[in-house]
C-alpha cells in the first residue's frame, strides 16, 4: 500500500483495501500510503477502504467476539478470534478457523497485530495527502460489516 509507483500511469478510478488493512499501518506508514494512493487515482478516482469502528471498540475493549458459522453439515466452517489487547491502541488478533472434514475437524490458526485506527485519524492522513470529499457510511447504510471511509483524489 505504501508504494504503488509501479501503478501510477494507470491513474485508477477506484482503489480499495477493505478488510481493515490500514489498520496494520503505523502512523508514518498510513500517511505514506495514503500519499501513494493518490499519486495512482486519476483526478476524481475514489479511494475506498472499511476499518473496524475503533472508536467504539477503543472504549470496549473485547476480547472474544462471537464465533461465526458457514455452510451445511458435513461441510461447515467456523471462524472465532481472540483478541489480546497490548496496550490501549493495539491488540493481538489471532484467529481459528475451524473445517469440518470427512473424517476430522482441521483447525487454522492465524495471529496478526493491529492498532486502533480512529476515523479521525484516518480521515486526517487522507486529507493531509491531499484527498477531499471523505465520507464515512455505517453499515446500517451500507449492509457491509464494517464503517467504510470513501475520499477523492484531486
Amino acid at each position: 500500500m505504501m508504494n504503488l509507483d509501479r501503478y501510477a500511469s494507470h491513474q485508477l478510478n477506484a482503489l480499495c483495501a477493505f478488510d481493515n488493512a490500514l489498520a496494520h499501518l503505523s502512523v508514518d506508514e498510513l500517511l505514506t500510503a495514503a500519499r501513494s494512493f493518490q499519486r495512482v487515482l486519476r483526478s476524481g478516482g475514489v479511494f475506498l477502504a472499511s476499518v473496524r469502528d475503533y472508536n467504539e471498540l477503543i472504549q470496549s475493549r473485547p476480547t472474544f467476539p462471537g464465533p461465526s458459522f458457514f455452510g451445511a453439515s458435513g461441510e461447515r466452517r467456523i471462524v472465532h478470534q481472540v483478541w489480546n489487547w497490548i496496550d490501549r491502541d493495539s491488540y493481538e488478533l489471532h484467529q481459528y478457523i475451524s473445517l469440518e472434514q470427512a473424517e476430522a475437524w482441521r483447525v487454522f490458526h492465524f495471529s496478526s497485530k493491529y492498532r486502533c485506527l480512529l476515523q479521525a485519524e484516518a480521515s486526517h492522513a487522507l486529507q493531509k495527502a491531499g484527498s477531499v470529499d471523505i465520507e464515512w457510511s455505517r453499515p446500517e447504510v451500507t449492509g457491509y460489516y464494517q464503517p467504510i471511509v470513501t475520499a477523492r483524489a484531486v
